[in-house]
C-alpha cells in the first residue's frame, strides 16, 4: 500500500492532515491486528530504526514488516533520514495523526504498560542468557545435582525403617 500523502501533505514534514480524509475504519481495523498497538506505542517523533523495533517488539519480522507498511499506508508513521555519527540513517517516526494516537495510548496508559513489558522482556532475556551461560558448563549441572541429592527431603517410603515407623504411626492415628 503506497503512503497516503493526503494524510501528510505532499511534504513528509508537513504537520497537517485533513480530518475528513482520515480512513477511520481502516485505522480501527489496523489497530486490532497483532503487533499494531505495540508498533505505535514504540515509535515516537524522534524516530526508531527498524532493527531496534525488531529487537524490542515480540512479533515476527514478517509481521513487523507488514504492520510497518500498513501504518505507513494509513499515514501513522513515515520514514525519516537522520544523520548520526556522520552517517545518514533511516528511522521511522510518527506522523501527526500517529502522534495523536500515541498520545491517546499514553492517556490510557498503554504506552507505559508497553514500556514496562519491553523492559521486563529484556530483563528476562538477560537473566535467561546468564542461566544458559551457567548451564553450558556440565560441571555446574553436576555440582547442582550433588547439592540437590545432599539436601533432598526424602519421601517417607525412602526413609530408614525407624523413621518410617514414626510416619506410619502418624498415618494410623488420624485424630
Amino acid at each position: 500500500m503506497a503512503p497516503r500523502n493526503y494524510l501528510m501533505g505532499d511534504n513528509l514534514n508537513d504537520l497537517t492532515f485533513d480530518p475528513d480524509d482520515i480512513p477511520a475504519d481502516e485505522i480501527s481495523e489496523f489497530l486490532n491486528k497483532s503487533g499494531s498497538v505495540e508498533l505505535i506505542a514504540l515509535v515516537d517523533k524522534e524516530g526508531i530504526r527498524f532493527e531496534r523495533m525488531d529487537d524490542l517488539l515480540d512479533i515476527s519480522r514478517s509481521y513487523l514488516n507488514k504492520r510497518r507498511g500498513e501504518a505507513m499506508g494509513l499515514g501513522l508513521i513515515k520514514p525519516k533520514n537522520v544523520t548520526k555519527d556522520g552517517e545518514i540513517r533511516r528511522v521511522w517516526v510518527l506522523t501527526p495523526l500517529g502522534d495523536y494516537l500515541n498520545r491517546m495510548m499514553e492517556r490510557m496508559e498503554v504506552t507505559y504498560a508497553h514500556k514496562d513489558l519491553v523492559r521486563a522482556r529484556q530483563e528476562y532475556h538477560e537473566r535467561k542468557r546468564t542461566f544458559q551461560d551457567w548451564a553450558n558448563d556440565p560441571d555446574n549441572i553436576q555440582d547442582l545435582s550433588q547439592e540437590a541429592y545432599e539436601r533432598l527431603i526424602h519421601h517417607p517410603e525412602e526413609l530408614p525403617p525407624e523413621l518410617k515407623r514414626i510416619y506410619d504411626q502418624i498415618d494410623d492415628n488420624k485424630y
